[in-house]
């Protein structure tokens, strides 16, 4: 079956933008497919799923006790799949029987503490796949909190999580943990997310998808003031796939949430034009792609 025309001119763009190739977004034909697109793309629309937020991440800390061996792993997999922002297919695996250490992060992996000028330590940890590098994999960089009123750490959590379950060796992904018959077991993504969702289910707070730790990360990110450009590169998104994330932000958020962050949103909303100017992506683009609704999955 033939392809639609609108989704061809979509993927010629992202291919063009990836190679570092300009795109002549004044053509007549890539016009015609915008208006095309606001038309008749309504049938393809996906509903915005929200951001898990930084009231998620607060709700889930108080309510683990971090000291046990699951309840630790639980929570720095939840830390460093938000403030690195990855993917979960990329910090927790589907089954043990489909733990690979190909493509999933191990026990043995390389972890590198960094000293910071104040004193506190930054860190990266290597994957070893990613699903926009695949092979190549990437680090997840993680920095301290330190004042952060809640206690909400991503190295904290790391440091918390290897000194907790230290009785784990390779080969076990890293955020296996130990259980109760102190044995050494897999943290599955659904036995992962079973916990989030029992914990924010208990809180009313409202549910959100695994995907969605990759989200919220870049948006706490951008409203403490981080660069997009630093943001773009931890989160191993390309300058188009970035920006159609902003654009979405004011329906991923809440509206008590946006309203709390108002001022921030504002500073924010002026570093993204400048960003989007500077990688010279007309908004005129993300409004073609939005009203397609095309899949942040086929973009990352």
């Amino acid at each position: 079956m033939p392809a639609d025309s609108t989704l061809i001119a979509v993927f010629i763009r992202k291919y063009l933008e990836e190679q570092g190739a300009p795109w002549c977004g004044d053509n007549p034909q890539v016009k015609w497919a915008h208006i095309t697109a606001n038309q008749e793309g309504a049938h393809h629309c996906q509903e915005a799923h929200p951001s898990v937020s930084y009231t998620h991440m607060k709700v889930l800390k108080e309510a683990l006790d971090t000291l046990k061996p699951k309840e630790a792993a639980i929570w720095d997999c939840a830390c460093c799949s938000q403030y690195g922002c990855r993917r979960l297919s990329e910090t927790t695996i589907p089954s043990k029987e489909k733990f690979n250490p190909k493509f999933h992060i191990t026990k043995a992996t390389c972890i590198d503490f960094k000293p910071l000028e104040d004193g506190h330590f930054s860190c990266a940890v290597d994957l070893p796949w990613t699903k926009s590098t695949c092979k190549k994999g990437r680090l997840i960089s993680l920095t301290p909190h330190p004042f952060n009123v809640n206690r909400i750490c991503p190295v904290s959590a790391l440091k918390n999580h290897l000194k907790v379950n230290k009785a784990i060796s390779d080969p076990f992904p890293l955020f296996a943990y130990i259980d109760d018959d102190r044995q050494p077991k897999h943290l599955t993504k659904k036995e992962f997310l079973d916990c989030c969702y029992s914990i924010w289910k208990r809180a009313s707070l409202y549910q959100v998808q695994g995907h969605n730790f990759h989200i919220g990360g870049a948006i706490e990110l951008l409203l403490a003031g981080v660069p997009p450009e630093v943001i773009a590169q931890i989160g191993g998104w390309t300058s188009l796939t970035f920006l159609l994330y902003w654009h979405w932000v004011e329906e991923i958020f809440p509206k008590s949430t946006y309203q709390a962050y108002k001022d921030q949103h504002s500073h924010v909303s002026t570093r993204i034009e400048q960003f989007c100017i500077s990688h010279k992506i007309p908004s005129t683009l993300l409004d073609f792609i939005a009203a397609g609704n095309i899949s942040f999955d086929n973009l990352d």
